[in-house]
């Protein structure tokens, strides 16, 4: 897949879903273990990995819908390593975050973050920082 496809795609991510944090104070095979399980909970495949500017961490893709001639939004879902920040970005066309399970951030450049679980939804206007 080429960097314009991919950052295509990017842009109009609307899904999202983060593998639950596991505590530090566990042992690195119960840290396996609970992120095994998380996976095994989550309603969409993981995708393929994920690699831009946008992205510090580690993060995968399953694309669900492609934008064609008739509708043209693509929809996808992102799943997030635990720990795995995004760089500050913008949507020309704003995006709607679904979190899907886990606990994640989300914050507009120079207002407070918000904390996400499972259930909650996030309009990102066009054009602002987040």
């Amino acid at each position: 897949m080429n960097d314009i496809k991919m950052k295509k795609m990017i842009l109009w991510v609307i899904a999202v879903s983060a593998i639950a944090v596991v505590s530090c104070n566990h042992s690195n095979d119960q840290v396996r273990s609970d992120l095994n399980k998380a996976e095994e909970n989550l309603i969409f495949p993981k995708g393929e990995r994920i690699e831009n500017e946008r992205l510090d961490g580690v993060a995968w893709l399953q694309t669900l819908v492609e934008s064609d001639s008739t509708s043209h939004i693509t929809v996808g879902s992102v799943t997030f390593e635990p720990g795995a920040p995004t760089n500050w970005h913008v949507h020309r066309d704003g995006q709607i975050i679904l979190a899907l399970g886990g606990t994640g951030y989300y914050q507009e450049q120079g207002s407070p973050k918000k904390i996400l679980s499972k259930g909650d939804v996030v309009t990102c206007p066009p054009d602002v920082p987040h």
